[in-house]
């Protein structure tokens, strides 16, 4: 996909193709060439702490990273936190998404807060909103009682999945129902997560296609 125009600014995606870890150094050096060729306002990484490191400054470019999950490989040990700090360090803007991740990273890697901002994630209005018909088709496709809670997201420990179970139990007049993928991205077998929702009341309906969501949510 070329370049976009949101709102009057130039977005360049950065097509990857690899798998991680290469993923990560494939959009490293592909940005690096990039930003040699044609000047740079800013340069945006999601969960890639490296590329502070690796890339700034670039000619004046704004060097931004958004984060909702900080505890990255390794950083449980001294000299990982050390070197994932000096790495968040190296950009201009540090940018949670909520800010109880705000706390949790600043308190975990010592941070400065004057760097650190908290920008929620979006939300595709145009996709997402209220339609009843959709909620009711959707609801008699997966056999979904009412009232009940609702999980969509990725199945591991890092999305808190792993509190579902215990979440189930504390609501029994409720049915928990839990949609999404099983598993952290590029990992082949499911996390320690995954496995106590076999065994409770949690309802696990699978991976649910786009054209469901809308009427799930």
């Amino acid at each position: 996909e070329g370049p976009l125009d949101v709102d009057g600014v130039r977005v360049v995606p950065v097509p990857l193709s690899s798998r991680r870890p290469f993923r990560d150094y494939e959009y490293l050096f592909k940005v690096r060439a990039m930003a040699s060729k044609e000047r740079l306002d800013v340069i945006h990484s999601h969960g890639l702490p490296d590329a502070g490191r690796v890339l700034g400054p670039r000619a004046g470019a704004v060097m931004a990273i958004t984060v909702d999950y900080y505890a990255y490989r390794l950083s449980s040990q001294r000299i990982g936190r050390g070197y994932y700090r000096k790495s968040l360090l190296a950009y201009d803007w540090i940018l949670p998404v909520s800010n109880f991740c705000a706390a949790g990273l600043g308190e975990y890697y010592q941070l400065d807060n004057a760097r650190t901002e908290v920008v929620y994630n979006g939300v595709d209005l145009d996709q997402f909103y209220p339609d009843s018909t959709e909620a009711k088709r959707v609801q008699e496709k997966y056999s979904l009682g009412s009232p009940h809670v609702l999980y969509l997201g990725r199945v591991n420990q890092q999305k808190g999945s792993d509190m579902l179970p215990i979440l189930a139990e504390a609501l029994p007049e409720l049915l928990v129902v839990a949609a999404g993928p099983l598993g952290q991205f590029g990992a082949s077998t499911p996390d320690r997560a995954v496995n106590p929702l076999a065994s409770s009341r949690v309802h696990y309906i699978g991976v649910v296609p786009e054209a469901d969501l809308r009427g799930l949510l």
